[in-house]
């Protein structure tokens, strides 16, 4: 597996300086950033403080992200969350 997605942002959000981010790129997440999520009360705000580690972004600024873009996140970064694919045949 590749350790690293660049996600394109269908809704650019700007940065703390004003700069435009039109994509964010995650690294794989290690204990840190599992860490980093457990600040956070709720599923949506733990993932959004993962995922701002994951990307070496500061959290206010993932909270700018639309939810159509997290949609996006979640599926292709996902993976490296250590979410793995899980089968929805029934077959194991």
């Amino acid at each position: 597996m590749n350790n690293t997605v660049t996600v394109p942002l269908q809704r650019p959000i700007e940065d703390a300086d004003g700069k435009t981010i039109v994509a964010l790129t995650f690294r794989e997440a290690d204990l840190g950033d599992l860490i980093a999520g457990d600040h956070f009360k709720g599923e949506t705000a733990r993932a959004a403080a993962i995922l701002a580690s994951m990307a070496g972004i500061p959290f206010p600024i993932m909270k700018k992200v639309k939810a159509i873009d997290m949609a996006a996140i979640l599926d292709q970064a996902g993976p490296l969350m250590g979410n793995a694919p899980t089968s929805t045949t029934g077959e194991t």
